[in-house]
């Protein structure tokens, strides 16, 4: 358990309203930097698992994600009990989402707060390449988006003080093997 005002820190107090209204919903945080709380991962060991991974850093983008936990699970309106934060990196999240043969899809993280970041999915490794959309116009048409928090609420959209997040990959060219590359791969191709 730990006790912090969770409130006090950033965006947190915009989020935690809609969490109350929207009541066995997931939400997440604008993209920010990494806030440590020496809890489950110290600030050393947060480090150490960015240097593991290929060009990763501590400042790349992180999301926080909230969800209530209810005295009687099966009945969103029993008393509130807890909630359940948790961080991700989102180059560590992006790990290991294809074979390692399989290189060259840019992805796009972005909410509906405004933000999007690049990766390049190389095989297992996702690098980051920077803030905004850096997909090649050319291959816009090849778009594929995915919802990344699912949910039930129909105020979900309306509610303010969260983002919604999506993938958006752009299928621009996939190598499969050394010597062989396929251009404008479908998603069901892979």
């Amino acid at each position: 358990m730990i006790n912090w005002n969770l409130e006090t820190t950033g965006d947190y107090a915009a989020l935690f309203p809609g969490l109350f209204k929207l009541k066995n919903e997931t939400l997440c945080t604008k993209v920010r930097g990494y806030v440590g709380v020496p809890l489950a991962m110290s600030e050393e060991d947060h480090n150490l698992l960015h240097s593991k991974l290929t060009d990763s850093s501590k400042e790349n983008p992180h999301s926080f994600c909230f969800t209530l936990i209810h005295k009687d699970a099966a009945n969103t309106d029993s008393e509130i009990v807890g909630m359940i934060g948790t961080g991700s990196a989102w180059d560590a999240a992006l790990l290991n989402l294809l074979p390692d043969n399989v290189r060259g899809i840019d992805t796009v993280i972005k909410n509906d707060c405004n933000q999007s970041y690049t990766y390049q999915i190389q095989g297992h490794d996702a690098i980051y390449i920077g803030e905004g959309d850096f997909h090649q116009e050319k291959y816009g048409h090849m778009e594929v988006s995915v919802e990344l928090n699912p949910h039930n609420h129909p105020d979900f959209y309306t509610t303010p003080g969260h983002c919604q997040y999506s993938m958006v990959r752009f299928f621009e060219h996939v190598c499969v093997h050394t010597h062989f590359c396929m251009f404008g791969l479908p998603s069901s191709s892979l």
